[in-house]
């Protein structure tokens, strides 16, 4: 946190929830409320309540806000403001709303004006109502999200698991004929939250591809009661998916996204190979394993052959031999305890 390139006592004095000290410093130099200050995470020329907001300091933000009013939407045109950084530097698996309640609603009183992302993800269902009411077209606009992710607001709504609200923007889309057949896919497939992802699957009745696609994420992320459930509902556990994933041990940066490829996965085939799973952690192993367990359950098809891409040699590949490959260039990792598992199911 720097400001003309010097770290600055205040803003030390905010992240360590030292109210005495800001208070202090706003003394003896009320010129610092006019400071613009880089902190990590690319936010750059942000208030001092913009730092308070994303620290949650909801104390020294009543201080702020009682020495200098304005600073509550100084920086709303740039994106940059306290309410911004009270909800947008966290990826959607990691924001929790509740502690931030209180410092959203005292931003509101004294004048921020939450964007329809922010209400959604701060579950302020009456003003993202409001919104979309009013203007259903919003339903089609793209917002800034957690880590700078753009969504949809129904994408926002269920990859922050608001239930609820999702229901209100079905009401919105059906009522205004609005297309969201692509968003309720791609929601899906984001979602962490179980009641969100069933509730999805039960009134939108995906097609099968879609709730695969969604399987296959769920399997990178690791997350085996989301597997059990799109498993549940028709997600095909043998599918042959032709993407690129993320975390994938051994196509991770290979290729461009844009670029054309011969190589395949499988939900189960991107559980073993993604790179949470090759972590020493034992609670990523576990984690790995937990998915794995559920998709055996579902009895995937464990003699078929997948042509993976492995150095630039495309293999025929069975889920067993994949691992097995895997151990042989990561010996160090504990890819065996996952070979006694695909063993003991043959």
């Amino acid at each position: 946190m720097t400001e003309h390139g010097a770290v600055t006592n205040i803003v030390a004095a905010i992240r360590m929830d030292d109210l005495e000290q800001v208070q202090a410093e706003i003394n003896s130099k009320p010129d610092v409320l006019r400071q613009r200050f880089d902190i990590p995470g690319n936010w750059r020329g942000v208030s001092l309540l913009a730092i308070a907001a994303g620290c949650a300091r909801i104390e020294i933000a009543k201080v702020l806000i009682a020495a200098d009013p304005s600073l509550v939407t100084e920086g709303q045109a740039e994106g940059k403001a306290p309410m911004d950084l009270l909800v947008k530097p966290w990826h959607h698996s990691a924001f929790e709303a509740e502690p931030r309640k209180p410092l959203y609603d005292l931003l509101v009183e004294n004048g921020a004006i939450p964007d329809l992302a922010a209400a959604l993800m701060m579950d302020d269902w009456t003003r993202a109502g409001a919104y979309v009411t009013s203007n259903p077209q919003l339903l089609e606009q793209q917002f800034v999200c957690g880590n700078q992710i753009k969504f949809r607001p129904i994408e926002i709504a269920a990859a922050y698991g608001r239930e609820f609200i999702l229901g209100l923007l079905f009401t919105v889309a059906a009522a205004n004929e609005i297309d969201i057949e692509k968003d309720l896919a791609s929601a899906l497939t984001q979602t962490f939250a179980l009641d969100v992802t069933e509730k999805l699957l039960k009134t939108t009745q995906p097609a099968a591809s879609v709730i695969t696609n969604a399987l296959v994420f769920a399997c990178e992320v690791y997350q085996p009661e989301k597997v059990r459930l799109l498993l549940k509902y028709g997600a095909d556990p043998s599918a042959s998916v032709r993407a690129k994933f993320r975390y994938d041990v051994i196509q991770n940066l290979k290729l461009r996204d844009d670029a054309s490829h011969d190589y395949e996965m499988s939900p189960l085939l991107v559980a073993i190979g993604t790179w949470y799973g090759i972590r020493e952690e034992a609670p990523a192993l576990d984690e790995c394993l937990g998915v794995v367990e559920a998709l055996l359950e579902a009895e995937p098809d464990l003699q078929r052959n997948y042509k993976v891409d492995i150095d630039g040699e495309i293999l025929e590949l069975t889920p067993l031999t994949y691992t097995q490959k895997l151990a042989s260039l990561f010996p160090d990792k504990p890819f065996d305890k996952i070979i006694e598992v695909l063993q003991r199911k043959r």
